[in-house]
């Protein structure tokens, strides 16, 4: 097998393959919230290994969506104390090694969701013998993501990386997208009231804007649009959107869409943000911090009587993000 498309659907069912598939481990140098939450899901054994761990540190807001996967009854996170960038898949049957599959693919939507930007493959059979060494030392250099707290040094180090370049993090990967128009209003069909519009919408579908000066002001935190459709978890396509995870301030996880389209220098770049698989779901989460109805026109008073009339956005890796809407926001 080799494969470029739908790493998510290979991921997830590859042990109906075999009734005797019991364990799955994961051995992957970045993660993301949303394909290990999906985990409990899977009748089986889960061992999830955060491989860059060990040279990146580890976020705070992932680090608290990771604990809470933690919680499921099938499976167990770890974190690499020394650097690891491999991508690893390995299907057990009572201990013993019956399946690998390896390649570029981080197990993160963005990884798996990309058509053609990364790959998995077979491993022969020969090399399970080494696999299961490798897998050994994986396991010898790891530790449990709930000993996050009392790993002192590699807490220091990380705050003091954190310290170090705050100025540089603010002004490449951190960005307000405001959620009012160049009159300052809030657009009546466009925006968080999309669903108004006479489009191909439903009631309560939003969208963030994304502008040409976040663009110009911050050109690490939206990619250009993809060549290749991308999938959601069913497989189904989302034309040239990265697919990406978004953590909110209170911890809510959602699957957002880089959607339609801009050009900028001559290249295209994605002109909002949505949410995934339903536009609706972004709209209704607003809405619902705002304190109305799933479907209610959202207006300049409901902003200005909840202290907010934009969303911070930061990168937190490469397709995870962290979206900012508390009204007591920290401006820097």
């Amino acid at each position: 097998m080799f494969a470029s498309n739908n790493l998510y659907k290979i991921i997830f069912e590859r042990h109906k393959s075999n009734p005797h598939i019991d364990e799955l481990v994961i051995i992957s140098g970045y993660l993301g919230p949303k394909p290990v939450q999906d985990l409990k899901n899977l009748p089986l054994k889960v061992s999830v290994y955060y491989g860059m761990y060990g040279s990146d540190g580890i976020n705070p807001h992932l680090h608290s969506k990771l604990l809470q996967c933690q919680a499921y009854n099938n499976l167990n996170i770890f974190y690499c104390t020394r650097g690891i960038h491999s991508k690893c898949y390995i299907w057990k049957s009572k201990g013993k090694i019956i399946d690998v599959i390896s390649g570029s693919a981080n197990f993160s939507m963005n990884g798996l969701t990309t058509p053609f930007r990364e790959i998995l493959s077979n491993v022969d059979h020969s090399t399970y013998n080494e696999i299961h060494e490798y897998e050994n030392y994986i396991k010898d250099i790891s530790i449990k993501c709930d000993n996050f707290i009392s790993n002192k040094n590699r807490r220091h180090k990380f705050e003091n990386k954190l310290s170090l370049s705050t100025h540089e993090l603010v002004e490449q990967t951190r960005c307000r997208l405001s959620l009012l128009n160049k009159k300052g209003e809030v657009p009546n069909k466009s925006g968080l009231n999309w669903g108004y519009s006479s489009g191909n919408v439903s009631p309560g579908d939003s969208y963030l804007p994304v502008r040409k000066e976040h663009l110009r002001n911050h050109p690490n935190l939206f990619p250009p649009k993809q060549q290749k459709p991308s999938t959601n978890t069913t497989g189904r396509p989302h034309r040239h959107n990265d697919v990406i995870e978004i953590i909110w301030d209170d911890g809510v996880l959602m699957e957002g869409l880089l959607e339609q389209s801009q050009d900028f220098n001559g290249i295209k770049y994605p002109k909002a943000i949505s949410s995934s698989p339903k536009k609706n779901i972004l709209g209704s989460y607003l809405r619902s911090r705002l304190g109305l109805k799933p479907t209610e026109k959202v207006t300049k008073q409901h902003l200005e009587s909840y202290g907010r009339s934009d969303v911070t956005v930061s990168m937190l890796t490469n397709g995870i993000y962290l979206f900012d809407f508390s009204s007591l926001d920290i401006r820097i």
